[in-house]
């Protein structure tokens, strides 16, 4: 099967500033008590005397702009310094900014450099973004069973977007042979963290019997899932699910409501399903689906507005989606 492999160029920047601080306890105390002029003062004096963990605080410092103006140059200069001895975090916060050009000219041959020497001393996020650049011919040459072997370690740590990553290259049989049942497997890791591309693509694999029995309960639970963190691709098929009466009760009116929620997020197909719903729907339906759709974006929620207009079917509450429950004889 081809499932969607979304571009993963984003770069992590969010590894906090914790442990690495270990070495100099006093800077990492004061830090942590938001007493940021001792902090700076401390990682200071240690950075001065060539302690890597304090040369990288200080360096996080000045990136972040916390307790000090945020100067990238200033920043860089001691992360490089840190960077230069070994330290891990440091490495990795090197080869971003060479990346983002942050502090110091973009270059994406040295950052791949980097994050080599990052991932080689087991960063996570270094693992998957040197996959991505090698994955992508970014900074040097393609090596696509490196970047495959690099996505497998931080999937391995538990990374769910590598974890996601490695699953669509078993769902396409980019790099390893197509496997749905290994897929799957790396898809619920991701899909269990929460990641709404992961949730996605475990609901399609139950919804099509891809490397697992067909189950239509099960796809619907992984679609409303990823649909509520506001994934159009999940709002869509949990649309067709609603059409289908597949897994849910069939019901015109929530299938339009969803095929419109993700056609505002560009999804043509959605605005397509959308359309053909619509002439053989009254204008009644089509106003308590248009009602659906609105509280579905002005909530933020997909779960939540569906529940609601779920009981206002059954009578079970009064509408507060200018919907009206049924009356007796309906």
């Amino acid at each position: 099967m081809k499932i969607r492999h979304t571009a993963v160029a984003v770069l992590l920047a969010a590894l906090p500033l914790t442990s690495a601080l270990a070495g100099y306890e006093e800077g990492l105390a004061a830090f942590q008590r938001k007493d940021y002029p001792v902090a700076l003062k401390e990682f200071q004096a240690a950075a001065d005397r060539g302690d890597a963990a304090s040369q990288y605080g200080l360096g996080r410092m000045y990136d972040q702009g916390t307790g000090v103006p945020a100067d990238p140059v200033k920043a860089f200069e001691w992360l490089k310094k840190s960077a230069d001895q070994g330290y891990a975090d440091a490495q990795y916060r090197v080869a971003l900014a060479y990346v983002q050009g942050k502090g110091v000219q973009q270059d994406e041959a040295v950052a791949r450099n980097w994050f080599d020497k990052a991932a080689a001393q087991g960063v996570m996020a270094a693992q998957f973004n040197a996959g991505v650049m090698y994955a992508g011919g970014h900074g040097g040459p393609p090596d696509d069973a490196h970047a495959l072997d690099l996505f497998r370690k931080a999937a391995d740590q538990g990374m769910a977007i590598a974890q996601y990553t490695l699953g669509a290259r078993y769902a396409n049989g980019r790099g390893v042979p197509q496997d749905d049942k290994q897929a799957m497997t790396w898809f619920r890791k991701a899909a269990d963290q929460a990641w709404p591309p992961a949730q996605y693509s475990v609901g399609i694999g139950y919804a099509r019997g891809l490397g697992v029995a067909p189950n239509p309960d099960e796809s619907v639970i992984w679609f409303r899932r990823a649909a509520d963190q506001g994934d159009g691709d999940a709002q869509r098929e949990l649309g067709v699910s609603y059409e289908k009466g597949a897994g849910v009760p069939r019901d015109n009116a929530v299938a339009y409501a969803l095929y419109d929620l993700a056609a505002q997020r560009g999804d043509k197909t959605a605005g397509g399903n959308r359309d053909r719903l619509r002439p053989a729907m009254s204008a009644d339906d089509i106003a308590k689906a248009n009602g659906l759709t609105k509280e579905m974006v002005s909530s933020g929620q997909v779960v939540g507005p569906l529940a609601l207009y779920s009981g206002i079917k059954a009578g079970a509450m009064p509408s507060s989606l200018g919907l009206q429950p049924p009356s007796p004889s309906q």
